[in-house]
């Protein structure tokens, strides 16, 4: 198999998911599947009020991370925006530019309406503004994206010298198995980050690595605004309910979850530089 983000055909299968392999690259350390087709059937079930929603509680969640690079700055620019809530909190922050990208429309028409921000309704690939940005942000977004050459070629051509690259993903492990994933949403995603993917992208791509901050999974999918947030399943979103309103139901699951799954996957916040 040939990885689609260093071209070596040196990789290694993992295991079959949903009629998709699971592989790892031996040079940038990158996961992908094989066939390497988004699917984006059940992308976006939820209307676009339920997943504000969500949206709310996982800005909260992940946003005391990054604050401190939307102080004050020029510009920014949000790739995969949704409704909005990332962008709100930009502006508050004194961001003097705010620009959403979002090719789904219903998300892209609540997003204009919540932050009176310019929402370009257009997928990544045909983005061509001239504008520069300080800063752009891809959350839960690149997991997604079938190209990830144009990609980190494109958005280090829009971001001012010094601009920053700020990316939510999945990271995984060297030694995972399938069992370490409660739900891999394959093929929703297409690949996951290995230990060496962040390196090896920046020194590609032309990036400095100012923080890579690493999340175990369980502590975001059993999190009280995880918990509270509305998904696909209304027997799920039950379930979630109730184990948040039990006193210490929270580090206890977490600790059998990190027991079950070796503790092999995580969220990553990767904030790369331009040189």
């Amino acid at each position: 198999m040939e990885c689609p983000l260093c071209g070596s055909q040196n990789a290694s299968f993992n295991f079959l998911e949903n009629k998709h392999s699971l592989y790892s690259c031996q040079e940038c350390n990158l996961h992908f599947i094989d066939p390497y087709i988004q699917n984006e059937i059940n992308r976006n079930p939820l209307s676009s009020e339920r997943q504000y929603i969500s949206e709310k509680l996982a800005v909260k969640y992940y946003f005391p991370n990054i604050k401190k690079y939307f102080i004050n700055q020029d510009s920014h620019l949000d790739i995969g925006c949704g409704c909005g809530e990332l962008l709100k909190k930009s502006k508050e922050l004194g961001t003097k530019l705010v620009v959403g990208l979002e090719n789904d429309l219903d998300r892209a028409s609540f997003a204009r309406k919540n932050t009176n921000c310019l929402i370009i309704e257009k997928e990544f690939d045909f983005f061509n503004e001239q504008e520069n940005y300080s800063v752009i942000t891809l959350i839960n977004v690149i997991s997604h994206l079938t190209d990830l050459n144009l990609f980190f070629n494109k958005t280090r051509s829009l971001l001012e010298p010094k601009g920053k690259l700020i990316i939510k993903t999945g990271l995984i492990f060297d030694g995972f198995k399938q069992k370490n994933g409660f739900d891999w949403q394959i093929p929703e995603h297409v690949h996951f980050f290995g230990n060496k993917t962040p390196e090896y992208s920046a020194r590609k791509f032309g990036f400095n690595i100012i923080e890579q901050i690493k999340i175990p999974i369980s502590n975001e999918l059993i999190s009280k605004e995880y918990l509270l947030s509305p998904g696909r399943n209304a027997i799920k979103n039950l379930v979630k309910k109730t184990i948040n309103y039990i006193p210490l139901s929270i580090p206890i699951l977490r600790r059998i979850y990190n027991f079950y799954t070796g503790n092999k996957m995580f969220t990553l916040i990767l904030v790369l530089e331009k040189k």
